[in-house]
């Protein structure tokens, strides 16, 4: 569902009906990622700031997302979720913003 939505306000309505049916945010996780990329540009606008959060959190155990935190960061400046993150991982979050620079 998440996925069909056309703008923030459907996303946000959906994501309302799915947390009040205790949805595993574990399996939605992949789903809440690949709607952040398409609405980016909202953020951080609920849900996504939201999300960011949620998905910080999953990351702690899962590798999949841990993996996309420096995607996320680089595009939300949550430079935080880097905590989660292996230190090669970080080092390459920030070298576009350096070489964008130099």
């Amino acid at each position: 569902m998440l996925e069909q939505a056309k703008n923030i306000s459907e996303v946000a309505n959906i994501y309302g009906l799915l947390k009040t049916l205790e949805t595993d945010m574990q399996q939605l996780a992949p789903t809440m990622i690949n709607v952040l990329y398409r609405h980016i540009a909202f953020y951080p606008q609920a849900p996504l700031d939201e999300w960011v959060q949620t998905l910080g959190k999953l990351s702690a155990q899962d590798a999949t997302i841990r993996a996309e935190l420096p995607y996320i960061v680089s595009l939300t400046k949550a430079n935080w979720l880097l905590s989660e993150t292996e230190k090669a991982d970080q080092t390459g979050a920030f070298l576009p913003a350096f070489k964008e620079h130099c």
